[in-house]
């Protein structure tokens, strides 16, 4: 296993516990550090920031959606007056950031392989879910099954997209390297 590799999977690992304590400080001073460590030692890709944003937006557009259909009431999540849209809190658009660097180096393995990265999310997120919730104060107003199917499904077409650009990204960068 190479260096970066495994910095990659601890470093996103102490991120995660880090954010899902709801802090927004937190939050802020976990993601600054990781990405800066991340940026120095780990990001090798020039496609890596065009997916990291494009990953981030769709990571809060879908809780912030997650969020106001009520599958999952996050901690610290901003509402606009009562018309019932409850934002992604930072904490959780933090996260999001992080795990799109994830893609380009600790689940490059799973980049030709659809159902084994399909198979790990319908394993691993309902617990991480489940345990961000506990530590974040997050609550599932209608009921905890449901709650987690959805974001487990949502996650599904997140993570396969989120291939799909990394796929695409790589192509297009790789295509003009090679006009120039």
């Amino acid at each position: 296993m190479n260096k970066t590799l495994i910095f990659n999977v601890i470093s996103f690992q102490v991120l995660w516990f880090a954010c899902v304590q709801g802090s927004w400080s937190l939050a802020l001073a976990a993601i600054t550090i990781f990405m800066l460590l991340h940026l120095r030692f780990v990001q090798k890709h020039a496609a890596e920031y065009l997916h990291a944003l494009l990953f981030t937006a769709l990571g809060f557009v879908m809780e912030t959606a997650i969020n106001s259909l009520d599958f999952i009431h996050y901690a610290n999540s901003a509402t606009i007056g009562n018309s019932g849209l409850r934002f992604a809190p930072f904490w959780l658009v933090c996260l999001w950031l992080g795990f799109s660097t994830t893609f380009f180096h600790s689940f490059t393995w799973l980049q030709t392989r659809p159902v084994m990265r399909t198979l790990l999310i319908l394993v691993a997120l309902p617990i991480s879910y489940e345990l961000g919730a506990r530590f974040s104060g997050s609550t599932f107003p209608q009921s905890k099954p449901i709650g987690l199917i959805v974001v487990t499904l949502v996650w599904v077409l997140a993570f396969n997209l989120g291939f799909y650009w990394v796929n695409y990204l790589q192509r297009i960068t790789n295509a003009r390297r090679s006009y120039v």
